[in-house]
C-alpha cells in the first residue's frame, strides 16, 4: 500500500471513531470551525478529457496562493502561484469502486487538496499537478 492510500485509510478510520463537527459552507464542502476543507467535492464541477474525472472547482480567495510538490514534506517546493478569483480544480483520484474526495493531511493534521495545476485545467498539455492548503482564507468552492 503506497503512502498516499495508507494516509486516506487512516484518516477515513479516524473520521468514522472521532467524527470531526464539521457545518456546511454554501458550496456544500465539509469545513471545520478553523474553516479547514477535509473533502474537496462542491456541486460545481469541471471538465477534463477522458480518462480523467470531472473535478470540482474551487476559487482562488487569497491575493497570492502557492502550490507546492507535496504537503507532506519538510521542504516544500513551488510549482505554480495562483492569483484572487483564478479557479482551479481538485484533482479526483480511483479508490476502490469510487472517487477519493478526501484531502491529505500534513504532520500537523491540516488538510491539503491535489489540484490540477496548471492555468488551462482543461488541457492534456498542461498536467501540472501539485497541492494547495485546504483552508477557506485561501479557497472556496465555486457557486452555481
Amino acid at each position: 500500500m503506497n503512502y498516499r492510500k495508507l494516509t486516506i485509510a487512516l484518516f477515513l478510520l479516524a473520521a468514522s471513531l472521532a467524527p470531526i463537527s464539521c457545518g456546511q459552507n454554501p458550496g456544500g464542502s465539509s469545513v471545520d470551525k478553523l474553516t479547514d476543507y477535509y473533502r474537496n467535492d462542491t456541486p460545481v464541477k469541471g471538465t477534463t478529457f477522458s480518462p480523467l474525472m470531472p473535478g470540482s472547482l474551487w476559487r482562488v480567495v487569497a491575493s497570492q496562493l502557492n502550490c507546492y510538490t507535496d504537503p507532506l514534506a519538510d521542504s516544500k517546493i513551488i510549482i505554480t502561484q495562483f492569483s484572487r478569483n483564478d479557479i482551479i480544480q481538485a484533482e479526483v483520484w480511483r479508490g476502490g469502486a469510487d472517487e477519493v474526495l478526501v484531502n491529505e493531511l500534513d504532520s500537523e493534521g491540516k488538510p491539503w487538496m491535489h489540484i490540477r495545476g496548471g492555468r488551462n485545467i482543461d488541457s492534456p498539455a498542461d498536467l501540472t499537478r501539485c497541492y494547495v492548503r485546504a483552508n477557506s482564507r485561501y479557497i472556496q468552492p465555486v457557486k452555481n
